[in-house]
Formats: C-alpha cells, structure tokens, sequence
C-alpha cells in the first residue's frame, strides 16, 4: 500500500518539524536577547556621555558663574574709583574757580591801592 504511511514515519516527520520549529524559535529568541543588549549598551554608552557632557557643562557653568561675579566686583571697584575721581575733579575746579576770584580781588586791590597812591603822589 502506496498511499499509507505508517505510524514511524509519522512520528519521525513529526519530530522533524518539531526541532525545525524549536530551532526556529530558538534562534528568534537569540536574535532578539542579541538585539536588545545590544541596544541596551548603546542606551547605557549614551547615558553615560550624557551624563559626562551634563557634568561638565555644570562645571563650565560653575566657572563662568565665579567669572561673572569677579567681574562684577571688579566692575563696582572701577564704579566707585570713577566717583571719587569725579569727587576730586569736581574739587580742583571749585579750588580753581576760587583762585581766580582770589586773583581778581588781588588784582581789585592792588589797582585800587595803586589808584589811591598815585591820588596821594599828585
């Protein structure tokens, strides 16, 4: 009988298939367990740079920061140099202006003492 098949090549077909599948499916979960560690240490070598280039861009934040405030002190130092010397120019001129009023009454009275000299020599 040509068209049966026994009950051992049943079996054996059966169990053929069975390790193709298992094998297929093995290596599917192989494949995928490779594919997500995979990803899974690019995630991590990412995290990692991140986490590096958030830390120093902290420290560069930090340093621009002390920048900042040393020149600001620097700044409020030139601000209150720049007062006192307006304080002193302002000074000078008045001491000037005050000399050359004092010179024009010097002048005044030497003209006038000179004046009255010269009413007592005629």
């Amino acid at each position: 009988m040509m068209g049966e098949t026994s009950l051992v090549d049943l079996l054996a077909g059966g169990a053929t298939m069975g390790g193709s599948l298992g094998i297929t499916l093995f290596f599917l979960k192989w494949a995928a367990e490779f594919v997500s560690k995979r990803a899974d240490k690019q995630a991590e070598r990412n995290d990692a740079g991140t986490r590096e280039l958030i830390e120093r861009l902290n420290a560069e934040v930090e340093r621009l920061a002390n920048d900042c405030a040393e020149l600001r002190e620097g700044l409020r130092a030139c601000e209150r140099k720049h007062l006192e010397s307006d304080a002193e120019v302002m000074r000078l001129k008045a001491m000037l202006q005050g000399f050359g009023e004092a010179r024009d009454k010097a002048s005044l009275i030497v003209a006038a003492e000179k004046l009255q000299q010269k009413d007592k020599g005629e």
